[in-house]
């Protein structure tokens, strides 16, 4: 379909709902839009990167408040008023959040679909250990369909639930060339070098890597390990 074609009055009306995974919904966002009528609602501060949504996307923002604020029930009527604007066909919530999950509960959409990016907390990772495991949970009793990244991620969301596996859709991590929005420049590769680019927490298994470097630097004298990120302290 035709980019005039996902702007005509019969295409699909999708509505994705984000906290956070900016990068990762403006990708998918941008794709969409060559197949339907797509609105992003997301948080104000979203604004800062706004430019790199494709024109047919409508952004439609609402407040977030801190984590243990009631004021966060102030942003669960802005977002019920918008669906109720925007009247979509679909309503993909990206990544999961305590507040979307429990107004789900009271006003769940018709036609729920949500991303799960972690069937289980991450260990280590205390940005998720004062969230409830069936909070958590709370979109995979509502959804119609599920999407995991992986097929072992599907393989454990249908151990610990009881869910039909035709509810399940794998697909793989999109790419984020999307940062070439923001800067153009091509970095040159430099043979030898190994990057670690990502959150640093116990799980991504960066520990593994740390731990093959001698024998990375053995066979190959000039390797380079470059570690990027955030995270804990090394010292632990």
């Amino acid at each position: 379909m035709t980019k005039q074609g996902a702007n005509s009055k019969t295409a699909m009306r999708v509505l994705l709902i984000d906290f956070h995974f900016y990068e990762y919904t403006i990708s998918l966002a941008n794709a969409l839009a060559a197949q339907a009528r797509v609105s992003l609602l997301v948080p104000a501060n979203f604004k800062a990167v706004a430019d790199a949504l494709a024109p047919e996307v409508e952004p439609i923002y609402f407040t977030r408040y801190r984590w243990r604020s009631l004021a966060n029930l102030k942003m669960l009527k802005q977002i019920r008023e918008a669906i109720r604007r925007v009247q979509p066909d679909v309503v993909h919530l990206v990544a999961i959040n305590p507040w979307i999950n429990v107004g789900f509960m009271m006003w769940p959409p018709q036609r729920l679909v949500t991303t799960i990016h972690d069937p289980v907390k991450h260990t280590g990772d205390g940005s998720q250990q004062s969230t409830p495991q069936f909070i958590r949970d709370v979109p995979i009793r509502y959804s119609r369909r599920l999407i995991v990244h992986g097929q072992a991620m599907k393989e454990i969301l249908l151990r610990q639930h009881t869910i039909s596996p035709d509810r399940l859709a794998v697909i793989p991590h999109g790419e984020f060339s999307i940062y070439r929005h923001w800067n153009e420049q091509i970095w040159p590769e430099q043979e030898g070098t190994v990057l670690f680019f990502g959150r640093i927490w116990p799980y991504k298994g960066l520990d593994y890597l740390i731990a093959a470097e001698p024998a990375v630097s053995m066979a190959c004298p000039t390797a380079r390990f470059v570690i990027a990120g955030q995270g804990e302290d090394f010292a632990h």
